[in-house]
């Protein structure tokens, strides 16, 4: 163990020190202040993702801008969306695609997989889910034309659920899955 890391170590471990169990910056302030060694923060930084008390007690960074959905209760509102298996069709017996949708208050979920996503079986696959006994009284989709199909349309004004679309801007600001 060098001189520099048993340094750290007695820093960055003993409790009655400002600087323990603290992140870069704070560790780096307190080195320069006591100037036994000259180090950077990118060395500190890199120092402290090898131990193990600081890994573990990192906190966790979530993305920011999320959209706040209010509903009143079960089947108030769900979301759809199509997920892309195209690249593993040949495994999944040429089914290329799965209709998503997601009770949005109990996070209760359907999946149906679809061979194409033309209208026609993207509405045969809402019947299916709709015939489990659930109906919505909203369903919130993206602006694809799959969802915005004549025979889809019908499906959901026969159910009368109102109808909403969101609009993707970039494939960055997409969630994964919803």
């Amino acid at each position: 163990m060098s001189a520099l890391e048993k340094y750290l170590k007695e820093i960055y471990y003993i409790p009655s020190n400002p600087a323990s169990f603290s992140g870069p910056d704070k560790l780096y302030n307190y080195i320069q202040k006591d100037g036994q060694f000259k180090i950077s923060k990118y060395k500190i930084r890199k120092w402290l993702q090898s131990q193990e008390p600081y890994s573990l007690q990192r906190p966790l960074r979530r993305p920011q801008n999320r959209t706040e959905i209010v509903v009143a209760g079960i089947d108030d509102q769900w979301s759809a969306d199509l997920m892309d298996m195209v690249k593993f069709s040949k495994y999944n017996k040429e089914y290329k695609y799965v209709l998503v949708v997601i009770d949005v208050f109990s996070k209760y979920l359907w999946l149906r997989k679809l061979k194409d996503k033309k209208g026609e079986s993207v509405a045969t696959a809402f019947q299916d889910i709709f015939q489990t006994g659930r109906v919505p009284n909203k369903i919130r989709t993206d602006m694809g034309q799959e969802f915005k199909a004549k025979r889809v349309q019908t499906v959901f004004k026969r159910k009368r659920l109102i109808i909403f679309m969101r609009l993707m801007r970039s494939k960055h600001q997409c969630p994964s899955v919803l």
